[in-house]
């Protein structure tokens, strides 16, 4: 498939011909102040691949098509015309932005089958320092870019937890002696809020304590990925 990009007013001057385009299989990003805003993607169009990453040598593009949220899907992952929602944890977005970390490859291809990637900013906040310790600031910043260009594009979403709070914390109530008394961070009780909010049962995880965690989505169990591929 080929990648074309184009200014919000050239779509306006040239839709006829960028709307062909597509129906020849092409796919076009349509930026707005150099922001991409959206995408005219080809009917039955795959899901989108993985998105470089910044530490690696890979320089190839990604397909990400803009989806309004009035869509979203409350009794499953597949949401967004079938397309899989995913809530993200510290431990994977690290092992996927350091190529040599074992399980990178792995956490690779969990994210070419996610369309649309939820992260917290508390483990946005975690993985910042993470990286900070132990690859310093400036691999940081290169995280913190990645992810801030994957949201622009709506492949990824950083919401605001504050109308989650009082559920994150009644998870973490509920599992308070759980794990011989280490029961549920507060980052991973708001991972399951998070779920709930966006009616999915997929988390972006090796975190294996979620196990033993019931999503609030009626879903028996969580989909951990990559394992559970």
């Amino acid at each position: 498939m080929y990648y074309m990009e184009t200014t919000a007013r050239e779509f306006n001057q040239r839709s006829s011909q960028i709307l062909a385009a597509a129906a020849a299989g092409e796919t076009v990003t349509v930026t707005k102040n150099g922001v991409a805003v959206a995408r005219v993607v080809p009917i039955g169009a795959e899901v989108p691949r993985t998105p470089p990453i910044p530490w690696a040598r890979s320089t190839s593009r990604t397909s990400v098509s803009k989806t309004s949220t009035t869509t979203r899907s409350r009794t499953c992952s597949r949401g967004w015309g079938g397309r899989v929602i995913a809530v993200a944890d510290t431990n994977a977005l690290y092992r996927l932005l350091d190529p040599r970390i074992t399980g990178h490859e792995a956490h690779k291809k969990a994210l070419a089958t996610i369309s649309h990637l939820v992260i917290s900013p508390m483990v946005l906040a975690e993985l910042d320092y993470l990286i900070s310790e132990r690859g310093g600031a400036r691999k940081a910043l290169a995280a913190a870019r990645f992810i801030e260009r994957y949201t622009a594009t709506r492949r990824f979403e950083a919401p605001p937890v504050a109308a989650h709070l009082s559920t994150a914390i009644a998870v973490a109530e509920g599992y308070a002696d759980a794990d011989g008394g280490k029961g549920v961070g507060m980052t991973d009780a708001m991972n399951v809020a998070l779920a709930a909010a966006y009616g999915t049962e997929a988390l972006f995880t090796t975190d294996r304590h979620f196990r033993m965690i019931r999503p609030l989505t009626g879903h028996k169990a969580f989909r951990l990925l990559p394992d559970d591929l």
